[in-house]
């Protein structure tokens, strides 16, 4: 008989890796949340996925739009209100945005790439059935990958709102021209990124039950669609209608 991978709702609660949890859902979430930013393995990832409920799977991609929104917002004020005059002339792929433009990429556009990246990530790691799992819907692990990287996109945004945000801005300042700072926040933005991989990386390993190394092929795949192919795409029909995203060249 073949090995076969159980989804991670399929099998039976780790009662000892498990930690006494008490209060609401919210308060769960949240325990959860803080547990796989601290140490986040793909066994950590699959003990606390445990508690995000189905009822839970909306409210939480609520908060990752939320927050995406909110680093939009702080990305537009860096590159508006921060960053120094260029010497040369700034080029746009798209024609030069106003202030306008500025906000609808910060407020709809750059959230609904992240969307359809966390969607193409997730549908992609689903699409890869371990042994056993080959009559499984993809809709079924799809949901079942949701538990985790939910977890972990809130985290990786919150990293970005709080620590990638605010180095930009000093990168982009006057204090960026200092050759100590400028080398500290290329190593805190590196760290990060490695950090985030690590993490969405873990959680869709967790939910999917599939190798890492598969798992980096649907990621770069994900970067690639939802990165470059989906901005350039939206780009050139938003100029139809008059909308400038503020994409350089």
């Amino acid at each position: 008989m073949e090995n076969s991978t159980p989804l991670a709702s399929e099998l039976p609660p780790d009662m000892s890796d498990m930690p006494d949890m008490h209060g609401s859902g919210l308060e769960q979430c949240i325990q959860a949340m803080l547990a796989v930013a601290r140490r986040p393995s793909r066994a950590t990832f699959a003990t606390w996925m445990r508690v995000v409920e189905p009822v839970w799977i909306p409210r939480l991609l609520v908060v990752v739009i939320a927050l995406n929104m909110l680093t939009g917002l702080a990305s537009m004020a860096d590159s508006t209100l921060i960053a120094k005059p260029s010497a040369s002339p700034v080029h746009y792929l798209f024609g030069a945005p106003s202030l306008v433009d500025r906000f609808i990429f910060a407020l709809i556009i750059f959230p609904l790439i992240d969307l359809i990246w966390l969607a193409l990530a997730v549908l992609g790691a689903a699409t890869l059935k371990p042994t056993g799992q080959e009559k499984v819907s993809i809709r079924t692990r799809a949901r079942e990958i949701l538990r985790p990287y939910l977890l972990a996109a809130i985290v990786t945004a919150l990293v970005s709102l709080v620590i990638n945000e605010p180095v930009t801005a000093l990168q982009i300042s006057g204090a960026g021209q200092i050759p100590f700072v400028a080398i500290l926040a290329s190593v805190v933005s590196l760290a990060t990124l490695i950090y985030s991989l690590v993490v969405e990386l873990n959680a869709l390993a967790a939910g999917s039950g599939v190798s890492r190394w598969a798992l980096i092929i649907v990621y770069v795949l994900a970067a690639i669609v939802g990165g470059i192919v989906v901005v350039f795409g939206l780009g050139a029909l938003l100029s139809l209608v008059g909308i400038h995203l503020p994409v350089m060249f």
